[in-house]
């Protein structure tokens, strides 16, 4: 599990502790040095979940959970290589 966001804790926890798993590069990763604020996505509006399609059938390209050009998690994950 790498490059993962985790927003808003569960039950006021903000890390995830998965034993022996390979998980890196994300938010809740303990000793992750990344705060995820309202203010590094372009949109938090639920209301954009329901929008219309595509013409095409596709979902509705919106701005929710999206991050901000100017967020300070741009580039904080793992090149994937896609």
């Amino acid at each position: 599990m790498r490059n993962n966001l985790s927003f808003q804790t569960f039950n006021g926890r903000d890390t995830l502790n998965l034993g022996s798993s390979d998980i890196q590069f994300n938010s809740f990763t303990p000793n992750a040095d990344m705060k995820v604020s309202a203010d590094d996505f372009t949109s938090l509006d639920e209301a954009l979940l329901t929008a219309p399609r595509q013409a095409n059938g596709d979902l509705p390209v919106t701005g929710f959970l999206r991050l901000k050009p100017s967020s300070k998690l741009l580039g904080k994950g793992l090149d994937l290589g896609f």
